[in-house]
């Protein structure tokens, strides 16, 4: 995949020094789906040695706040693949509609019949029960 990843304001970012973990969600009705946790390896590893190092002290704390720095150079590339990989887990849930822009989740904002979403091309049958529903009352 390319450097281009989608999804760019329809998510929340719940990462934590201990790996990456993204929520997606629909533009339409906000129904959310969140995605796999993903470990960083580089992350818990300095958290490790930063707590090995307080309790023996020495050394072995600066190797902690070593991988500290290392995980903040890194951070950028290794959160970009994390979020690619998340938006490939996601994608089975949500399409895009290509008359308005909106990623909207197929369960039910999403009209299959004529490929669009549900803003754009209301689902007849939910359109003729509250006609019929209004016409009742």
């Amino acid at each position: 995949m390319s450097g281009i990843v989608p999804f760019t304001d329809n998510y929340t970012d719940h990462s934590t020094e201990a790996g990456y973990q993204f929520e997606f969600f629909c533009e339409r009705c906000g129904n959310g789906y969140k995605a796999g946790f993903q470990a960083s390896a580089i992350g818990m590893g300095s958290k490790v040695a930063r707590g090995l190092g307080g309790l023996l002290g020495g050394g072995l704390g600066n190797v902690g706040y070593a991988g500290s720095e290392l995980k903040d150079l890194t951070e950028s590339k290794a959160k970009d693949q994390a979020l690619r990989k998340a938006v490939e887990e996601m994608k089975p849930y949500f399409n895009q509609c290509h008359r308005c822009g909106d990623w909207v989740c197929k369960e039910i904002c999403w009209n299959e019949e004529v490929g669009l979403c549900v803003n754009d091309a209301p689902k007849l049958e939910q359109e003729i029960a509250q006609m019929q529903s209004q016409a009742q009352i």
